[in-house]
């Protein structure tokens, strides 16, 4: 009897360290045959996968069009009136509204009112999803994904980011072709931060019972799902021992190998969406150091954000002796 094929998906670097970094990839083939996609050309990464005897897939997403875009959008207006309520949403826009342009703020305000009173309109919302169900079918992507599925003969998926654009169509192709779904949800504020998830999965895997909660209030159709709490599956990867490095090579490996014998600053900054303004933190520190507010000489060592430019930081700083920015 042949092992189930089971599609996962890696769409970004941090979804690495829950699937492989961890080992569970190697506990996952033990009872199944995983079928791994990767949405970015890493050639080291696949390459180890292959080596390990893995089946890997490269993926890259179609852009999805303005057309349906502009159909999410007016999805996600609903989804945060209607079923997400979360008063956090609230606190983070009053927060974020002093760094938008007065006018556009208005204009965007005006529009998501109008989609807001439209979902009122009793059957509006039904036409709505069906516009939508409609739309993302004639989208490239998800043509290619139909015809893609057809030749892989899968049983399964498991994802730890349902919510990724870089999954979306995808996974909305798995969903139609009557595969078994399987999300472990990554991390403790996805269900809350990351908009609406489409596709109904028959298993989820969150990390807490606060989260379970929060599936079966968002999505009532949970309630009649299997909802496992697991905990924080990815923390595993920082308690194995075998992942931490030397300090020569931890140096080496961040390209601090020139450094000798002085004290190092680790600065992990916030994206642009939610702290705009922040580099200036890093040039009062830098400034610190320079006029020797901060003793010692230190050095910083700056890990950007993953969604955010490290750009920005660096036009901020200019040139810096005691700011040196991780490249990993």
């Amino acid at each position: 009897m042949r092992k189930k094929r089971v599609l996962v998906t890696i769409s970004f670097s941090f979804s690495i360290r829950y699937i492989v970094r961890t080992g569970l990839l190697e506990k996952m083939r033990l009872f199944c045959e995983p079928v791994i996609l990767i949405t970015w050309n890493q050639e080291d990464l696949i390459g180890e996968l292959k080596h390990k005897g893995y089946e890997v897939h490269l993926l890259i997403p179609e852009q999805q069009t303005e057309q349906y875009l502009n159909i999410r959008r007016k999805i996600d207006y609903w989804f945060n009136h209607f079923r997400l309520k979360s008063p956090s949403q609230n606190i983070q826009k009053s927060f974020l509204s002093q760094y938008k342009k007065s006018v556009q703020n208005k204009i965007s305000k005006l529009s998501e009112i109008i989609t807001i009173l439209k979902f009122y309109i009793p059957g509006y919302a039904t036409f709505f999803f069906q516009k939508e169900s409609a739309a993302i079918q004639q989208e490239l992507g998800y043509k290619k994904a139909c015809e893609w599925l057809l030749k892989m003969n899968l049983d399964a998926v498991f994802t730890v980011t349902p919510f990724h654009k870089q999954e979306d169509t995808l996974l909305r192709a798995c969903k139609a072709s009557g595969l078994k779904m399987v999300t472990s949800i990554l991390s403790f504020d996805n269900i809350t931060k990351r908009g609406w998830i489409p596709v109904q999965y028959d298993v989820y895997m969150v990390w807490n019972k606060y989260n379970k909660n929060e599936l079966h209030r968002i999505y009532p159709f949970t309630k009649n799902k299997i909802i496992e709490v697991t905990g924080a599956a990815q923390f595993d990867f920082y308690w194995d021992k075998k992942y931490v490095l030397s300090l020569d090579n931890w140096k080496t490996k961040v390209g601090l190998q020139s450094i000798a014998n002085k004290k190092i600053i680790l600065y992990a900054g916030g994206p642009r969406a939610l702290f705009p303004n922040e580099p200036q933190y890093l040039q009062h520190i830098d400034e610190a150091i320079e006029t020797g507010l901060i003793k010692n000489n230190p050095i910083v060592l700056f890990r950007c954000h993953p969604v955010d430019n490290i750009e920005r930081w660096k036009l901020a700083i200019g040139d810096s002796s005691n700011i040196y920015f991780d490249t990993s």
